[in-house]
């Protein structure tokens, strides 16, 4: 459609430790996400400015209330 915006846009990207995306990979293979979702959501808390410590807190009640 005119005027809307694609939901996905394919872009090349440069990561300067492959082993980076090995983790990502790693975990999908794990949960049985795809790991481009995965990456997408991990760059989406980083430009939202959600840190390490403010989604260890949510585990941690996540946790506490499933106990």
């Amino acid at each position: 459609m005119p005027g809307t915006i694609p939901r996905y846009t394919q872009t090349p990207t440069r990561v300067s430790r492959p082993c980076r995306i090995a983790v990502f990979k790693a975990r999908a293979e794990m949960s049985g996400a795809n790991y481009q979702t995965l990456m997408n959501e991990a760059l989406a808390q980083c430009a939202q400015g959600v840190t390490l410590a403010d989604v260890v807190r949510d585990t941690i009640r996540q946790e506490l209330h499933h106990a």
